[in-house]
């Protein structure tokens, strides 16, 4: 992979029925995390970009179960969404929120496909509450997948990744009703679709041509989507929240979030700071991050979208990547905020040291399939692999320092060590090869020669080399555990931002204090400082 390049780099957008929890953090925005701050040290241009799905149902049916205002509750857990994130040391360049501006963008895009022709009208059967007043679609309705039989709600299936229409549910009921299924009718509504069939041939292509680099788990549901014709994607519903319709006969309807979402992920790209096209296509990459239970939106919904704005004439990119991860499990069950199983961010954060979570969260990222988090096992993991492993190689860099036998020269061994890491880390961080695992499984490895070498050394009085090894632990730790690298690197007195570039020049030949890397969280200032 070239260095230099640009990258647009976006994640879903967090539903704000809720704050974080663990599972959230262990899955998109950390993996973007991670590959816009490695892509930054490689010199590369990238804008990251997030916003908050404020018109998703789930808003509602929560705001229900709580007895709150939905608007109040947009506000509160946007404030501590983008806090829990500064927590975790998850940056991105916007955490934006919609407003008006937002909304005219996404509707001028959608306005221009309409006009194109490029979305069709048809008047469809949908079922209607008629306790609750309103039809049933997503977070509104419940029932069995069809294909994959879990428990699930309308639109699409978190187990399987298959998208169902509510009629096609197995014993659907409406969420949040005392009257149950004796409150449904059946009502037709006109509504505008998507015409997804018609683009099957070039999505497949398309896929074709990119999936070395596609996750096993998504290369099977897309091997399975694109085999059947694919159904008309909804644009829009019938709904009093969310982004109204201006065409005629349709303004009692909403855009649907996941339609809305593609050009909104452009709109907070360029309120980041540049606009998606200003790059050319050999040297931009829109990578996309995202679970794999949303995959049919983001890799057959919004593909099809793109392939459609560009038939209308509108300047807008494909993603190249799709970066997915799994279910990330607590104690072998899914996270769950309705029965209290989770672990929230924030909390989890107020105690224990971001970049020791972090690493923990790398080292068993859900990237290919699920995962177990139990905290005494964060906890020993961390005290031992990290904690205790970093604390040995100090002390024995502290008794090199101790006999004035550190140096700045690298020996030619040494420095074939360090350009073999440095690759393998630039191959783990490629967006064709992205793996947080193996960058932590790496990163251990590193520390492990680190020792190994210190020890070997101990009795040599010219050790070549231990200098730029530990400039270079500080640089290969930026990615994963920033404010320990940035403290590292401050402590042996490299000077100027880490840049992968060239290696550091350690400054300081001085022993390292204790606390660089702890499993207690650091003070609030320290952690801010350096995120």
């Amino acid at each position: 992979m070239t260095a230099n390049r640009a990258f647009h780099v976006i994640a879903p957008p967090p539903t704000p029925n809720g704050d974080l929890h663990v599972g959230h953090l262990s899955g998109p925005y950390f993996g973007a995390d991670v590959f816009s701050r490695f892509q930054r040290l490689r010199g590369s241009q990238v804008t990251s970009a997030l916003s908050i799905d404020e018109n998703q149902s789930y808003v509602v049916t929560t705001a229900e179960r709580l007895q709150e205002d939905p608007k109040e509750l947009v506000a509160k857990n946007y404030d501590d969404i983008r806090r829990t994130l500064q927590m975790a040391a998850i940056h991105f360049d916007t955490v934006g929120r919609p407003d008006e501006k937002y909304t005219r963008f996404v509707s001028e895009f959608f306005e221009t496909l309409y006009a194109a022709g490029s979305l069709i009208e048809k008047q469809v059967q949908v079922y209607y509450s008629t306790a609750d007043e309103r039809y049933l679609f997503e977070s509104y309705i419940k029932g069995r997948c069809p294909t994959c039989f879990d428990s699930t709600n309308g639109n699409i299936c978190e187990s399987c990744g298959h998208p169902n229409d509510p009629f096609t549910l197995i014993d659907a009921g409406p969420v949040n009703s005392s009257a149950g299924k004796d409150g449904l009718e059946i009502r037709t509504v006109r509504a505008l679709f998507l015409p997804v069939e018609s683009y099957r041939a070039r999505i497949k292509t398309f896929f074709e041509e990119s999936e070395q680099h596609i996750r096993p788990t998504l290369k099977l549901l897309l091997t399975e989507l694109l085999q059947s014709p694919l159904q008309d994607f909804p644009v829009t519903y019938v709904s009093d929240w969310g982004i109204r319709i201006p065409f005629d006969g349709l303004e009692s309807s909403v855009y649907n979030v996941w339609a809305e979402m593609y050009p909104g992920h452009l709109y907070w790209l360029k309120e980041a700071g540049r606009t998606a096209t200003e790059e050319s296509a050999d040297t931009l990459s829109y990578v996309q991050f995202l679970g794999f239970d949303n995959s049919y939106f983001y890799t057959i919904a919004h593909v099809a979208l793109a392939m459609a704005a560009q038939d209308a004439g509108l300047s807008v990119p494909v993603a190249s990547h799709f970066i997915t991860n799994e279910f990330y499990l607590l104690d072998n069950d899914k996270f769950s905020t309705s029965r209290g199983h989770l672990i929230w961010g924030k909390e989890l954060l107020a105690k224990y040291n971001a970049d020791a979570v972090r690493f923990y969260l790398a080292y068993t990222n859900p990237e290919t399939q699920q995962t177990n988090c139990s905290l005494d096992t964060m906890t020993a993991w961390i005290q031992t692999n990290l904690v205790d492993k970093f604390e040995k190689i100090r002390s024995l860099y502290n008794k090199r320092v101790g006999q004035g036998v550190i140096t700045g020269q690298v020996s030619p061994e040494w420095n074939s060590w360090i350009q073999t890491f440095q690759h393998r880390f630039e191959l783990v961080y490629s967006p064709d090869t992205f793996s947080l695992r193996t960058a932590a499984q790496t990163f251990v490895h590193y520390m492990d020669l680190v020792e190994d070498q210190l020890v070997k050394t101990e009795a040599d009085s010219t050790p070549a080399g231990i200098g730029p090894a530990m400039a270079a632990l500080a640089l290969f730790a930026a990615p994963l555990m920033p404010t320990f690298a940035s403290r590292l690197a401050e402590e042996l007195g490299i000077s100027g931002p880490l840049s992968w570039k060239e290696l550091p020049v350690i400054g300081n030949v001085r022993p390292l204090p204790p606390g660089l890397i702890t499993l207690q969280a650091l003070a609030v200032s320290t952690v801010s400082s350096s995120s």
